[in-house]
Parts: structure tokens; C-alpha cells; sequence
């Protein structure tokens, strides 16, 4: 039930995806409540001018979350809209994760220039991929592939394709399906040749752990399968103690009472990865998590980790 003037100001970014999301949040939020005023407000940065939609990085991703943060302890927002794959696994103590909805795809994408799949590409293949465990993992799919890093919008990928001598890129899915594109993808990865990061496909609706009202209110968007699955995976995270783009992968599934948690953690380019998996009960995600990163580190994670 709402009461009196409620509003809910959702922060957006200057990125496509994000303010795709927030617009996506705000209305199945008015779906929910048809008398709750929704305002979106527009968060900008200095990264944002610095970096355009050209080469934003880890960096300007940091920036951009930073800036979200600062608007809600301000009260300029009441809610921030996150992709769970770029959320910090250490929340501060004044922000809450309020509510995840149902989970988006999770998988990735190979998109190649010729039609290939990532089997079929020619040999050799320049194959352009964010993040060490992405490209740690097409190269143990490949081994003849030559990763290539690369940073920007979904857009500025996709133009890299079309305008460098790459041979095919590997994105997230749901990034394609956010902006429309998802006509783009030549190849849904399977879980077992590529397993995503931590979180990815999933979102947190994130508010000031003391503001009630807006928790109450999105309160109705939780989807408690997803959480579970993003907690263990995040958990797992967590207990690693990863630092900054760690060559780490994860995903859970729940099913009938069971949530099964895989995960990956890559070495150097080309060596054969670490791959543990778990079963246990899905009310209890977080132990999951923790038990999985300590039968990884038994088996030597720490090492790549460190590294």
C-alpha cells in the first residue's frame, strides 16, 4: 500500500546498460505500485566526460559505482541499480542490497566475424575478451587463440570487431540483450566451456540500509532463487579474498532443494584452470560459498590468486 506522496528516485549513469536497467527496474516497480512516483536521476561523473562511451575501464567502472554510492548517502537517490558482477562482495554497512530480481542470462556470447563458432573459427584466431578468467578460458577452449583485452561499451567492442583484426569477441549475453543486440551473438557459450563471472546476469537493488520506505518498495521485486545463487557465488568471492579483476569465474543453480555451485579459477594464460564444484541445501548459500573457496585454496588457488 502506498502511502501519501511516496517517490522513489532510482540513479543512472551515463551507460547505455545502466540506464536500459534502471528504466527496466522503474517499470516493473510501477507495475507493482501504480500511485508510486518514479523519478530517474541522472548521477554523473567525471569519468563520464573524461571517457565518453570510448575505452571506460575497471577504473571508470570503480568511478561510476563510487559516485552511485555517494549519491544515495547524500539523499540526491534513494535507490542504485547494479550489476552484481561489478558490486564489490564487501558492502559498507550503510548500504543494503534491498532486493535481486529474477536473474537475466548469465552466459556468454562469441560473436566472430565470419558466422564461425568458437570450434569453426580459422586457425589462430584473435579472439578479443575482458577480464583475465574470460580470456584465460577462451585460450583453454583455443589453444591456438590469440586473447586480446578489451575495454569500453558493448558498443565499442562490437566496432573493434568490425574494424581491428579481431576474428571474433566474447561478451556477456545479457549485455547484448540490455541494448537490443542479442541478434549480434553467433555462439551462446555453454557453461563448460566458458563459466561467467561472479554475479553476472544478476542485479542489486541497492539503498541506505536505514530507509525503510524504499526497502519496503522493493521489497516486492525479490526473486529469492536468484539471490540465493548470487550469495553463494559471491560468498565463494569473498572467501577467495580475490583483489581487483580476479581470475575467477562462478555459477549456481538450484535444483529441487539443492544448489550446485562451480567455479574456476584461471591461471596463467594457456595452463589448465582449477575447477571446483558443490552441492548443499539453497537456504544456506553463503556456507556453500565459503566451503567451495576452501577446497579451492587447499588446491592451490591462493597461488593464482597472488599472482
Amino acid at each position: 500500500m502506498i502511502v501519501g506522496d511516496s517517490e522513489i528516485r532510482i540513479g543512472s549513469t551515463a551507460d547505455p546498460i545502466d540506464r536500459r536497467r534502471a528504466r527496466a527496474i522503474a517499470q516493473q516497480l510501477e507495475a507493482a505500485w501504480p500511485e508510486l512516483r518514479i523519478a530517474i536521476v541522472p548521477v554523473t561523473t567525471q569519468a563520464d566526460l573524461d571517457f565518453a562511451d570510448t575505452h571506460p575501464n575497471a577504473r571508470h567502472e570503480e568511478s561510476l559505482l563510487r559516485e552511485l554510492e555517494r549519491a544515495l548517502r547524500e539523499k540526491r537517490i534513494d535507490l542504485a541499480v547494479h550489476s552484481l558482477d561489478k558490486l564489490p562482495v564487501e558492502e559498507s554497512p550503510d548500504l543494503v542490497i534491498g532486493a535481486v530480481p529474477r536473474r537475466l542470462e548469465a552466459r556468454d556470447a562469441l560473436i566472430s566475424k565470419d558466422g564461425s563458432s568458437l570450434a569453426d573459427l580459422p586457425g589462430d584466431p584473435r579472439i578479443g575478451a575482458a577480464g583475465l578468467c574470460r580470456q584465460a578460458q577462451v585460450l583453454f577452449a583455443r589453444p591456438d587463440a590469440h586473447p586480446i583485452p578489451l575495454q569500453g561499451t558493448v558498443q565499442t567492442k562490437l566496432k573493434r570487431l568490425d574494424t581491428d583484426e579481431l576474428d571474433a569477441i566474447v561478451l556477456a549475453l545479457c549485455d547484448l540483450q540490455a541494448l537490443g543486440l542479442a541478434n549480434r551473438a553467433t555462439q551462446v557459450l555453454d557453461y563448460d566451456t566458458i563459466l561467467p563471472a561472479p554475479g553476472q546476469g544478476a542485479i542489486g537493488l541497492q539503498c541506505r540500509a536505514g530507509d525503510e520506505e524504499s526497502l519496503r518498495l522493493v521489497s516486492v521485486l525479490h526473486h529469492p532463487e536468484s539471490w540465493a545463487t548470487v550469495t553463494a557465488e559471491r560468498a565463494f568471492l569473498r572467501e577467495l579474498g580475490a583483489g581487483c579483476d580476479p581470475p575467477v569465474a562462478a555459477y549456481a543453480e538450484i535444483r529441487g532443494l539443492n544448489l550446485r555451485l562451480s567455479a574456476l579459477i584461471a591461471p596463467a594464460a594457456g595452463s589448465r584452470p582449477i575447477r571446483v564444484s558443490m552441492r548443499g541445501l539453497f537456504y544456506d548459500p553463503p556456507s556453500i560459498g565459503e566451503a567451495l573457496a576452501e577446497k579451492a585454496l587447499a588446491l592451490g588457488a591462493g597461488k593464482f590468486l597472488a599472482g
